[in-house]
């Protein structure tokens, strides 16, 4: 193992050679409150990041794009252009937006000219149109907090290869495979310790697994993070229900640097959909999914660990007219037990693309279900 992560460490020659390092706090120009989930984009390019719930966005741009753009914009406000070569490095870069002198957002009664229903048809059947495709190869970063019975415990951040099937149909024999693998390249911070985990809250509630014990003290969320984004995409991109397209209605009409997006929201029992999508190009910019899991129907305790109540956000940058993944957050409130709890486990991930790359994975650098244990945790106590 020790052979295994030097030549982790090795692997040094980064994206961010020869490159600088920016942070952004995009704010309401009428009231100077954070903007979430503003795009910072380089025009046109992969590089980019989405503001976090506080506004910050913080972006590494190569020099080769030195004498280029960046455009911050978010949905009702107009485009800020700025150029990079007036970036401060050194300090943080305020971006006010000024909101659109139109009455787009909030609107109660949404009329674009065809039904929701219709609309969701045409969304889904244009997506092998609207989104790159093919399989690709790229440089990200994921963080991920963990918060156990309202304490922080534990959080880490690493560098990743992001290996990906693209967004092919999964079809036949591959379509439940998870064609997202991660790859490690470098650690960037360790704090803590996990309370919680699969086997340690199978011992709590005295149960005997199935097929046996995995014997991992820590839970590897990534592994999961991966497996969940990837099958969630396929339900609602490849395999979606279009038998309920009845339920689906529109809730906001919003702009954005001249093109108008529609919320289209779908709502049941057990959790809601909603993508933003173009309404002329029938483009997904944002899906947002939340999922709750009634402990009822769990067939044993510990299923309430393994499979707790979800949300999950995929953010999509447009480079060339298709859409690419550009930034995944899920949150996940795992219980200790059914009723009454013994105590709650939640953790948020946070997936951030940067670019494609070319760089083959090392396979002896995969994620795997065992990747806090047999890594993280020795490179941490090392």
């Amino acid at each position: 193992m020790k052979y295994v992560f030097s030549l982790v460490l090795l692997m040094l020659i980064t994206w961010e050679v020869d490159a600088q390092t920016y942070t952004f706090a995009v704010k309401r120009a009428a009231d100077a409150e954070p903007v979430r989930y503003a795009h910072i984009q380089i025009s046109n390019s992969l590089q980019g990041v989405v503001t976090n719930e506080n506004g910050l966005g913080t972006l590494t741009i190569p020099s080769k794009y030195s004498n280029d753009e960046v455009k911050v914009s978010f949905m009702g406000y107009d485009v800020k252009v700025l150029q990079i070569n007036k970036l401060k490095p050194d300090q943080i870069n305020e971006v006010l937006l000024e909101e659109y002198d139109i009455e787009l957002s909030g609107v109660s009664v949404v009329d674009i000219g065809i039904s929701p229903s219709d609309f969701y048809l045409k969304t889904i059947d244009m997506v092998d149109k609207t989104f790159y495709t093919k399989s690709y190869t790229g440089l990200a970063s994921y963080s991920e907090k963990v918060v156990e019975d309202g304490e922080a415990t534990f959080n880490y951040e690493v560098e990743i290869l992001y290996d990906s099937q693209g967004f092919r149909k999964a079809t036949g024999r591959n379509e439940f495979i998870n064609n997202d693998d991660a790859y490690l390249r470098k650690f960037i911070k360790i704090e803590g310790e996990q309370k919680y985990s699969h086997n340690s809250v199978g011992d709590l509630l005295n149960f005997n697994f199935p097929n046996g014990r995995l014997g991992y003290v820590h839970d590897t969320y990534l592994y999961s993070f991966l497996i969940n984004k990837n099958g969630i995409e396929k339900q609602l991109l490849y395999k979606p229900e279009t038998e309920k397209v009845l339920n689906w209605i529109f809730e906001e009409l919003q702009e954005i640097d001249g093109e108008k997006f529609v919320k289209l929201v779908f709502k049941g029992k057990n959790g809601h959909i909603n993508y933003w999508v173009n309404i002329e190009t029938y483009q997904i910019k944002t899906i947002e999914r939340k999922i709750i899991r009634n402990t009822s129907e769990f067939q044993h305790q510990v299923q309430g660990y393994a499979k707790g109540d979800l949300e999950l956000r995929i953010d999509y940058f447009v480079v060339d007219d298709l859409s690419y993944v550009k930034q995944v957050e899920m949150d996940e409130l795992k219980r200790i037990g059914i009723s009454p709890e013994l105590g709650t486990k939640r953790v948020s991930g946070k997936l951030v693309f940067h670019e494609h790359t070319n760089e083959k994975p090392d396979k002896k650098t995969k994620i795997e279900i065992d990747f806090l244990d047999t890594i993280v945790m020795k490179k941490e106590n090392q």
